[in-house]
């Protein structure tokens, strides 16, 4: 992207924010009481992205976040398709040391905000390694679609987000099949439990904080329809995004819009036949059709 600096601008920011931890995939709650913010803006044609950065932040750190972000965001839309609306990037200051990016999150609004907790002297190849700004990134690619689904919304992000780092060259399609095969099937144990749902299921680990388990678990629901629209149609899930980001996703308000449209760009009902095997049959379904896709 080539972006025209705008201006700064000084606010205040009393924020609560519920994160993810990088280090275990699970979300935590991480109290931000800050005030002064630094806002940089930067515009393109009807796309902008406002930088905001707490105090603590140099203006050198400055440069190489924005550059980070930027190139996250790019490959974002070259994997999803353009994103048609605003975003907020706030930065906020972390400086532990063993992790480069420590808690991520977004909040949806008239304008989407995407929230990162960083280490300013972590280097550009530290912060690109870093899975939480693509998991983050990929979460906008659609609307809000309500907390009772939030397991569809985290597997959708961890499905993407190294989808994302497969543009960025970090990973490639036989490292990334392999990692979400055996990730995916590594929590089978977890969701075998007598004739529940998937979706059951994932609520219940997610009240017992298995939240890592139920992002990765979920992930399977994105494994399979990318699957089986390669092999039957010659198209990943990232191109059926896409198609979406242009007719649909300021439109959709709720899961059952979204996967319906998934299912028009498609031409095939497999989005919403496939939620019926989650919503329906026993989990352990899902991780037997998992194994026809290895």
């Amino acid at each position: 992207m080539k972006y025209a600096s705008f201006t700064l601008v000084f606010l205040t920011l009393n924020y609560l924010m519920i994160s993810c931890d990088s280090s275990n995939s699970e979300p935590v709650s991480n109290g931000a009481n800050l005030s002064i913010i630094q806002v940089d803006e930067v515009a393109e044609d009807d796309y902008k992205i406002k930088y905001i950065f707490s105090e603590e932040f140099k203006e050198d750190d400055k440069e190489g976040l924005i550059s980070w972000v930027d190139s996250v965001f790019s490959a974002a839309e070259r994997t999803l398709g353009t994103y048609l609306f605003n975003i907020d990037v706030y930065f906020y200051y972390n400086d532990a040391q063993n992790r480069a990016v420590s808690f991520g999150s977004t909040k949806r609004g008239e304008v989407e905000k995407l929230n990162l907790y960083v280490n300013p002297s972590a280097n550009l190849d530290e912060l690109l390694d870093d899975w939480i700004a693509p998991h983050e990134i990929s979460h906008l690619a659609i609307g809000a679609i309500g907390r009772d689904n939030k397991w569809f919304s985290e597997g959708f992000a961890t499905f993407l987000s190294r989808q994302i780092n497969m543009e960025l060259g970090l990973i490639t399609q036989a490292e990334f099949d392999s990692i979400y095969y055996h990730r995916i099937m590594d929590k089978k144990e977890a969701y075998i439990n007598g004739e529940t749902n998937f979706i059951e299921q994932s609520k219940l680990l997610f009240s017992n904080n298995k939240y890592g388990t139920v992002y990765y678990g979920s992930a399977s629901y994105f494994y399979i329809i990318d699957k089986k629209l390669f092999e039957e149609k010659g198209i990943r899930f990232k191109d059926v995004l896409v198609e979406y980001q242009k007719c649909c996703r300021g439109n959709d308000k709720n899961l059952l819009e979204t996967i319906t449209a998934f299912d028009e760009i498609i031409g095939e009902n497999w989005f919403t036949e496939l939620m019926k095997v989650y919503r329906q049959e026993p989990a352990s379904i899902v991780f037997d059709m998992i194994k026809e896709y290895k």
